[in-house]
C-alpha cells in the first residue's frame, strides 16, 4: 500500500502528542508494511522545521520514498478545490498536498491536519470534486489509525527510532 505523507505527520515527531503515532508509521515503512510517497512540497515544508523532524524526515529518505515533484496539472486540481470553496488560499498547500496524493494515485494521504484535510466534510467534498473528474477518490487517514502502534507492542518512541 502507498502512502502519501503530508509533512505534518513528519513534523509530528517529537511532539508529545502525535510522536508515538508518527515515529510508528515510518517504523512500518521500515519494515516494508508499507510504501512511503512524499513530494517536494513537503521536502520544502521541512526546510526549516525542527530538529526532530529533520530527524525523521532522513530516517524516512532511508526507506526510499517515491518522491513526486509539483506539476501544473496538481497545481490545476489544487485551483478547483480552492475554487470550489472546500479551502481557503491561506491553505493552498493543504489542497495541493491532497491534489498531489490524488494525481498520483496514492493509496491513501496519511495527515495530522484535521482542521483542512481529514474533517469529515472536506474529505467528502474532495471525494466530490475527484469523482467529478474521474480520479481516484482519496482515502484520507491519520497515523493514528494506520500506523502499527497499537497493532504490535507498544514502545518508547525513542526506541522505535532505533
Amino acid at each position: 500500500m502507498r502512502l502519501y505523507l503530508d509533512s505534518t505527520v513528519i513534523k509530528g515527531c517529537g511532539d508529545p502528542e502525535f510522536d508515538c503515532w508518527s515515529w510508528s508509521l515510518i517504523q512500518d515503512f521500515r519494515s516494508g508494511i508499507y510504501k512511503p510517497v512524499i513530494s517536494t512540497l513537503v521536502q520544502d515544508e521541512l526546510a526549516a522545521a525542527p530538529p526532530a523532524a529533520r530527524e525523521a524526515l532522513s530516517s524516512l529518505m532511508a526507506c526510499r520514498p517515491k518522491v513526486i515533484e509539483v506539476t501544473d496539472k496538481a497545481q490545476t486540481l489544487a485551483d478547483l478545490y480552492l475554487d470550489r470553496k472546500i479551502l481557503t488560499e491561506c491553505h493552498r498547500s493543504d489542497a495541493l498536498h491532497v491534489a498531489l496524493a490524488t494525481l498520483e494515485e496514492a493509496d491513501m494521504l496519511v495527515s495530522w491536519n484535521y482542521r483542512n484535510i481529514l474533517h469529515m466534510s472536506k474529505l467528502r467534498q474532495f471525494i466530490t470534486v475527484n469523482l467529478e473528474l474521474g480520479l481516484k477518490p482519496l482515502q484520507i487517514r491519520s497515523p493514528r489509525v494506520v500506523a502499527s502502534y497499537y497493532i504490535m507492542e507498544p514502545q518508547p518512541a525513542a526506541a522505535a527510532r532505533v
